[in-house]
């Protein structure tokens, strides 16, 4: 199963995407949802925050994991590969 919903880029688009997940997700173990929601809303805020785009949340669900994909139209640009210091 795959749901996928659209979201308008405003801040209180965060709530809408984790309520999304919590009703599409609404029979998982409530450790599972929590771990969820959490990415949704993070996804979500970087959607609103850095792309300022319109974005789309799916998740799909298999009986083996569950996958959380977040799509904006922000930035047109290329991710940058980094070499992080150890600090």
């Amino acid at each position: 199963m795959k749901e996928r919903r659209d979201f308008p880029c405003r801040r209180e688009s965060v709530k809408q995407a984790r309520r999304f997940a919590r009703e599409t997700l609404r029979d998982e173990p409530a450790e599972t949802l929590e771990a969820v929601e959490l990415m949704v809303s993070e996804l979500a805020t970087n959607c609103v925050q850095h792309a300022r785009s319109d974005f789309e949340i799916a998740i799909e669900l298999s009986p083996v994991e569950i996958r959380v994909e977040a799509c904006d139209g922000g930035g047109g640009g290329q991710p940058t590969r980094r070499s992080p210091s150890p600090r």
